[in-house]
């Protein structure tokens, strides 16, 4: 049976992460100054709005497909069930605050160091530019509201919730190997995603950059997957915002020496 409190419980959850992040999602969309001030403000009006029920749409898809697989795959949900029960939320949340934030500053502080000391170093400077300007054209809000709570919800709750249902169907069982397989293909996956976006953007795709590409995704992908497995989707929540919150300030200081050589020049 559906379980209609857990769906409208995580789906509320979201909403802040959608909100927050639409004026990031249409900056790119000016409207024509020649016409209207009406006009205008109807075309903006409207676009805010679809594109908040387009965004929530799809979080909804996903939701959906991790409630209706979660008694089959049996991942923990403690903080939401808290909450639906409203029995001890706030002794729960403790404990997956204490977890997220050791992986995810920890977690963040073992990347940082790999990425900018050995694999950031022999990528040609024209390809880092470009990946880490479209990051920086997220913001912080971007990265730490909406990938901490959307694409954890669409890449942990609904993508590796599906890949170990998929393991599960063609294995007849799931265990910790499982588990694990499926957060490798899930990195994978992703990895590639992200490849063709940097490729299309004008990345070229030399073996040191699909290197830096796959180690940040898999890296990623290993700590919330394992998280989430382990302790719940909140948690890998909140150690995914804690992660992003201490990468943005390199990501920051690197734009800004890039743009303090070029006027130096």
């Amino acid at each position: 049976m559906f379980n209609w409190y857990l769906f409208l419980v995580i789906l509320f959850v979201s909403i802040p992460g959608v909100l927050l992040n639409t004026p990031i999602f249409l900056r790119r969309k000016l409207v024509n100054k020649q016409i209207s001030w009406l006009k205008r403000f109807l075309i903006s009006f409207f676009s805010i709005i679809y594109s908040i029920l387009k965004n929530l749409l799809i979080v909804s898809i996903f939701i959906v497909i991790g409630v209706l697989l979660n008694p089959i795959i049996k991942s923990d949900v403690p903080v939401f069930m808290a909450a639906i029960k409203k029995e001890n939320l706030w002794q729960i949340l403790r404990i997956e605050l204490f977890y997220a934030s050791v992986f995810g500053i920890i977690g963040a502080i073992i990347f940082i160091y790999f990425y900018y000391i050995f694999f950031r170093l022999r990528v040609n400077k024209e390809s880092v530019a470009i990946m880490e300007n479209l990051r920086l054209k997220r913001y912080l809000f971007g990265r730490v509201i909406y990938d901490g709570m959307i694409a954890e919800i669409i890449m942990r709750w609904g993508l590796l919730s599906t890949i170990i249902w998929a393991f599960n169907i063609c294995l007849g069982k799931i265990d910790n190997y499982i588990v694990f397989i499926s957060i490798i293909t899930l990195g994978i996956m992703s990895g590639l995603k992200r490849l063709l976006l940097y490729f299309k953007e004008g990345c070229e795709l030399t073996k040191p950059f699909i290197a830096i590409v796959y180690f940040s995704n898999l890296m990623t992908t290993l700590i919330f997957g394992i998280l989430f497995w382990w302790r719940g989707l909140v948690s890998a929540m909140i150690a995914h915002m804690f992660f992003n919150l201490l990468w943005y300030p390199f990501d920051l200081y690197c734009y800004k020496q890039r743009k303090y050589n070029k006027n130096k020049r």
